[in-house]
């Protein structure tokens, strides 16, 4: 009786200290704005020696971290370029401030198996000391953190021990902060660009466009009244004629993903165009990829869809022109894979980047992680799906994929769609970055629209 009365007490003392806590939240302290200071993206380089845990290694990549969990808490994304030194490619870092300990706490787990536990003591050099297992290998690691004075780049040594009692020299690089005003820069120069070219049509200023719109430029519009595929040259043409008038332009939610010399504009625009007399004027939700040459930046393909009506675009695309090229062969076979990984309902994530985002036909915005579990689940229904029509654009690397989707679903109905993918190449490896969809007629649907992915 004593002990279920002291349980009972116990109980109702953590109740009334939880509620006790609940309304008076703690703060993060002075202790937690360290830990802002090692926020940011730093991209580094270095090498690793020969050791009992794995061979000599170089190998460059990023760093990017930011305050989580109200700030009690930073969370770190690491991204290896050509393998990381243990073969790794990601890794997720979380670290904490331990109040009990005085010292601030971190777990480290990459994509190749490797797990750190330890803790750093804050200063310049920074250390800290760690338990790790790479495989079924445990050993000890040390290290430390030099800032340079103006505390934007900083040297990381970290030596290794197998007993705790002999260490040998692992791992050295160097961490410089990326000016974030360059990331900004880029964006908006190319919201200006972006702005500049669609404002010069309503002008008929075709030198400005000639100027930001690349040779090879290819525009997907599910306005158009007959084929949805433009070219540079037949845009022009059009506005040359007065058969496409465009009288203004505007935009809104412009969001801009810069990854190097390549570049993706997603947003809304809202129109006032004619297209041989006919008005198609409305509200669309548009994807432009953007590549940066000699000249600077340059737009290569444009696809818009209509947001607010279902779309009703013309014929399917022109027959592909590929060159037998090894990437234009490899990114052809990608996009046939990913169809039939995802008609069996197979794990998808491979294919996309983890910033991958599509953009319907209804305009609806989707990120990987939605499309993966979409794919997944039972709400899934498409049962084939093929590309036809595939046209292939390399820029180094970065390329655009723009082809018609043929579908048929679990109810025996089948239709197709338009479809444009970002791709870049990293490590050697295609990833799509972003894909934007634009019904086109022929659906078999009941509603006569195109159901998306």
């Amino acid at each position: 009786m004593k002990k279920r009365t002291a349980f009972i007490l116990s109980v109702c003392f953590i109740q009334g200290l939880a509620a006790q806590q609940a309304s008076r939240p703690l703060k993060p302290g002075p202790e937690h704005q360290v830990m802002l200071e090692w926020c940011g993206e730093w991209a580094y380089s270095g090498r690793t020696q020969e050791t009992p845990v794995g061979p000599a290694t170089q190998f460059t990549g990023k760093m990017t971290g930011r305050p989580v969990l109200n700030g009690f808490a930073v969370e770190f994304l690491h991204e290896y370029y050509g393998g990381g030194p243990g073969g790794d490619r990601f890794a997720h870092e979380m670290g904490w401030y331990d109040p009990a300990a005085k010292r601030y706490s971190f777990l480290f787990v990459t994509d190749a198996g490797v797990i750190e536990k330890g803790a750093t003591v804050p200063g310049n050099p920074a250390k800290w000391e760690a338990d790790c297992l790479r495989g079924d290998k445990a050993y000890k690691s040390r290290g430390a953190d030099t800032y340079a004075p103006d505390g934007k780049s900083f040297t990381r040594k970290i030596d290794l021990s197998v007993d705790g009692t002999k260490w040998l020299p692992f791992f050295e690089a160097k961490y410089t902060r990326v000016d974030a005003t360059q990331g900004t820069s880029n964006a908006q120069e190319l919201i200006r660009l972006e702005k500049e070219a669609w404002n010069a049509a309503t002008k008929l200023d075709m030198g400005t466009m000639d100027r930001v719109l690349a040779d090879d430029f290819i525009g997907i519009y599910d306005s158009a009244p007959d084929d949805p595929i433009w070219t540079k040259s037949f845009l022009f043409a059009s506005l040359k004629s007065g058969r496409y008038v465009m009288t203004s332009i505007d935009y809104d939610d412009l969001r801009v993903r810069v990854d190097g010399v390549a570049a993706a504009i997603t947003g809304v625009s809202r129109t006032k165009e004619t297209f041989e007399g006919k008005d198609i004027s409305g509200q669309f939700r548009f994807t432009s990829t953007w590549i940066k040459g000699p000249t600077g930046w340059r737009c290569v393909g444009d696809h818009a869809v209509r947001i607010s009506v279902p779309s009703d675009s013309g014929k399917p695309g022109v027959p592909a022109t590929v060159k037998d090229t090894s990437d234009e062969q490899e990114l052809i076979r990608l996009q046939h894979e990913w169809l039939r990984a995802e008609t069996k309902r197979g794990d998808v994530r491979h294919f996309m980047a983890d910033e991958y985002s599509l953009v319907t036909s209804e305009g609806t915005v989707i990120t990987k992680a939605q499309m993966v579990n979409f794919v997944a689940s039972d709400d899934f229904p498409f049962t084939s799906m093929t590309a036809e029509d595939l046209k292939v654009q390399v820029y180094g690397n970065t390329a655009v994929v723009k082809g018609l989707i043929k579908w048929s679903d679990k109810s025996h109905k089948t239709g197709q769609f338009l479809f444009t993918d970002t791709w870049l190449k990293r490590d050697g490896r295609w990833q799509c970055v972003a894909t934007h969809e634009s019904g086109a007629k022929g659906t078999t649907a009941d509603n006569g629209s195109t159901p998306s992915i």
